[in-house]
């Protein structure tokens, strides 16, 4: 009997499982969609932004520019890596996928003793603690779908220390939301700006020839080119910062919910097994009962 009760218990507390899973997927679920709209709207203001830069890259080359954001010459030596990753767990390998290919980047291309680390998340802040790097910043606790206000914090941050010339460059890693099974850890170097990314700016807004002409000649930029620059490009660097908040938080919610639904599916299949495990116990003390019955039975008719 006390074989049965066991299973029972296992039976439940597996049911229980499977509706706390069950509840976390749904939940994961409304978020991620909410995680997805916001992607989709940051992309259209990502879009205007190209838009201005290739106009003002088709009048003027802005390499050519003397501003300190834009500076490309090495002076410290040093790099920084903002490294963005989920507060909890329950979301399968995203953040050991992410930590494993950020770490072979660091031994393909840097040098581990002159890189410093700004997290956001927990699990990053815990892999760079760790991992014996040098800790400059930690962000936790965002919402679950990250605002402008908590990714300008860490844009102020990271163009302070590039523009005193305490780094060389910035790099960028976070887990990039391409769908809901697929999340692809991406390390982007956001500082300095690289001549292929300005000639980008060209090629991802679309501008004919002719219009380019009539750029040139025509369009006057008030204020002047260098002005325009030193207030948009913060904001494009701040932007390419909430966009990966916000891929990173789509991305999250993505892994968990598809977690959640691979572990309420294995607490059914457990519970499945268990059941049947609990009626092939119970025939069996059935079967002996009705054995200890039909001797004792007989037993008694013998004598």
């Amino acid at each position: 009997m006390a074989n049965t009760r066991d299973i029972k218990k296992r039976i439940k507390a597996t049911g229980n499982i499977g509706k706390i899973t069950k509840a976390m997927e749904m939940v994961s679920a409304a978020k991620m969609r909410k995680a997805q709209e916001k992607t989709r709207q940051s992309r259209q203001y990502a879009q205007a932004l190209s838009l201005i830069l290739s106009q003002i890259s088709t009048a003027v080359s802005i390499a050519d520019i003397p501003l300190p954001i834009l500076r490309r010459q090495p002076v410290s030596g040093r790099q920084l890596i903002v490294l963005i990753a989920t507060d909890k767990g329950l979301c399968g390998a995203l953040n050991n996928n992410l930590f494993r290919y950020l770490e072979t980047y660091i031994r393909q291309n840097l040098k581990a003793s002159q890189i410093e680390f700004v997290t956001v998340g927990k699990k990053a802040g815990h892999f760079a603690a760790v991992q014996g790097y040098q800790l400059v910043a930690s962000f936790h606790d965002f919402h679950d779908v990250p605002t402008s206000d908590e990714s300008l914090a860490v844009t102020r941050l990271i163009i302070d220390g590039f523009v005193s010339q305490k780094y060389d460059q910035v790099f960028l890693a976070y887990p990039k939301f391409i769908n809901t099974l697929t999340q692809v850890p991406t390390i982007q170097q956001i500082l300095p700006l690289t001549k292929e990314e300005l000639e980008e700016f060209k090629q991802k807004v679309f501008v004919p020839q002719a219009l380019e002409g009539f750029i040139k000649e025509y369009i006057l930029f008030e204020p002047d080119p260098r002005q325009i620059l030193e207030e948009v490009i913060p904001y494009a660097l701040e932007m390419k910062l909430y966009q990966a908040l916000i891929e990173a938080s789509a991305s999250e919610h993505s892994a968990r919910m598809v977690a959640m639904r691979n572990a309420h599916d294995n607490a059914e299949d457990v519970q499945k097994g268990l059941r049947r495990e609990y009626n092939k116990a119970r025939q069996t003390q059935v079967t002996n009962e009705i054995a200890d019955i039909v001797t004792a039975t007989m037993s008694l008719t013998l004598k």
